[in-house]
This record gives structure tokens, C-alpha cells and sequence, in this order.
């Protein structure tokens, strides 16, 4: 009997793993609304993957999910979608599934489908930038009172040895919480990868990485925003802001718009956010299975 990971549909089912003829169509239908689906769009290239889509009458694309393998389930629909479909779909994975993110309300309908409850689940605002993003006092050149000589640069994968530690701390602060299993080699792994593949800004106070802003998702026409961190000592000073400020100058030099998600109970960060141009469009959740 195949298994979902060699079955192309389910009977009775609007939803197909996508052949090539339909590839472009199902990208069509992930532009639109790109900003709550990044983290999709920007694994449409990852090996490995499996790519579903429900078609409508005429082959019209009405919806998407994307499931990676390493485990990470991403949603592109509004629900409530076919639940059987989906039942099955999760029922006869082949990978483990670690995780589910996307739009708050998909990724819970998801849950609800899924027989063992998350480990962990994590609830955000989801806010989005389409214009420019450089309001009075908040601009790259802005000059700001810190202890020591402020330098702001890109990194690459060679500066993996000195941003590690700024990186690591990013990671048990704000990724990695109710003792979820946090390894140094692959984090570290990880990390360099994404010097290679993403766009890092840092910023060091007498040569020491003190903060820093990236990219964490690149899609057709949407960056996802990530990894904001200051070390504690020198945070409200507007050293994150600084160097945030300066990685959305990249993004917008390559014609491309930003988005990004917060905690809802951090309101400095909100506040900020509002100010520097972005709206909050909803709801969005990381859930986590061990």
C-alpha cells in the first residue's frame, strides 16, 4: 500500500502533490498574500520536499501546504480545508513532524487534527512593512550615546566564530524554551548556513558583537524579518533599532518587503515596529512536537 509520501491524491480529495505543469500556477497563487506564508515560499527550492495543493474547477489553485523534511509543516489556506484530507495527509507522513508554523488560525486548525498535542506553542502579531521604512529617528545614520566605538557590518559565513556566542544567547532566550533540546553543533551548523543564505547586519561596540538583525525567510517578494537580539547590558538604548534600520535598507535596496513576527505581550518591541512604519495583520503561531 503507498504511503502519502508516494500517493499523488486521495480519493475524494481537491488536493494533488503538485506535478510541473503546475508548479507555476500554485506559485501565483503563494504571491498573493505572500507575507503570512514566507517561511513556504522560500523552501519552494529546498530538495526534499513535499509540495500539496487543492485545485478548483478549471485547475484554479485554492490552496497549499508544504512539508519539509525536517519535519516542518507549513500551511497556505484558509480554512476549514478537507479535514480527511488532512487527517490522512498527517496520519501517513513518512517524516517525523517537529513543527507546524503559519497564520494562527491554520496552524491550530492543524493541531486539532493531529492526535498528540504540542510539546510547545508559541503565539506572535504577525506585522508587515510594503512602503518605506525610514521615519525621523529611526534611520541608519542616526547617532546614538553607547560606551565605546559603534560599527555596523554584513556577516558572512566566516564571521560564524564571532557571532556564535551573540547567536547562542538569541537561541536560549527566545527560541528554545520549556527545556526543548538545544545542540551547540547543529545551532552552530545552522547558524553558518544561514550567513551563507540569509542577509546578518551586527553591530559591535569596541570590536564586540553587542547586536544584531537578519532575514530568516527569503520568498519571491517578501523577506521575513528574525533574530533581533541585543544583549541585555545595552538594551533601550536603540542599538537593535539601529541595526534592524540598516538591514531593512538591504532588503529594500533589492526592491523586496519585509515582514515579521512579535510576541504579543512585548509591547516595546510592538511599539517600535508601529512607529518604524509596520501594521499588525494577526495572528501567528509556532507549535513544536519533540
Amino acid at each position: 500500500m503507498k504511503t502519502s509520501e508516494q500517493t499523488d491524491a486521495y480519493a475524494g480529495s481537491h488536493w494533488r502533490r503538485i506535478p510541473p505543469a503546475l508548479f507555476e500556477a500554485v506559485k501565483t497563487y503563494l504571491k498573493k498574500d505572500e507575507w503570512q506564508h514566507v517561511a513556504l515560499t522560500s523552501r519552494l527550492g529546498e530538495r526534499g520536499g513535499k509540495l500539496w495543493a487543492a485545485a478548483g474547477a478549471g485547475g484554479q489553485i485554492t490552496g497549499a501546504v508544504y512539508f519539509s523534511p525536517y519535519g516542518v509543516l507549513l500551511p497556505a489556506y484558509t480554512p476549514p480545508p478537507e479535514k480527511k484530507f488532512f487527517r490522512q495527509f498527517l496520519q501517513r507522513r513518512k517524516n517525523k513532524l517537529y513543527t507546524i508554523i503559519g497564520m494562527g488560525e491554520r496552524v491550530i486548525h492543524l493541531e486539532l487534527l493531529i492526535k498528540a498535542a504540542p510539546s510547545d506553542a508559541q503565539n506572535y502579531r504577525l506585522l508587515t512593512a510594503a512602503g518605506p521604512l525610514e521615519p525621523s529617528g529611526f534611520s541608519p545614520g542616526t547617532a546614538l550615546k553607547l560606551p565605546g566605538r559603534l560599527t555596523v557590518s554584513r556577516a558572512r559565513p566566516e564571521d560564524t566564530d564571532l557571532l556564535w556566542p551573540l547567536q547562542r544567547a538569541y537561541l536560549k532566550e527566545e527560541v528554545f524554551r520549556q527545556n526543548r533540546r538545544f545542540s551547540e553543533e547543529q545551532g552552530r551548523k545552522l547558524f553558518r548556513l544561514n550567513l551563507q543564505n540569509q542577509i546578518v547586519y551586527y553591530a559591535s561596540l569596541d570590536g564586540r558583537p553587542a547586536a544584531k538583525a537578519a532575514t530568516n525567510a527569503r520568498g519571491m517578494q517578501w523577506d521575513q524579518i528574525g533574530g533581533v537580539y541585543t544583549v541585555p547590558e545595552l538594551r533601550g538604548r536603540g542599538l537593535g533599532t539601529h541595526v534592524a534600520a540598516r538591514l531593512l535598507q538591504a532588503v529594500q535596496s533589492e526592491k523586496k518587503q519585509a515582514c515579521l513576527f512579535v510576541k504579543p505581550d512585548n509591547t516595546p518591541a510592538l511599539s517600535l515596529y508601529r512607529k518604524m512604519g509596520f501594521q499588525d495583520r494577526g495572528g501567528f503561531r509556532i507549535s513544536y512536537w519533540k
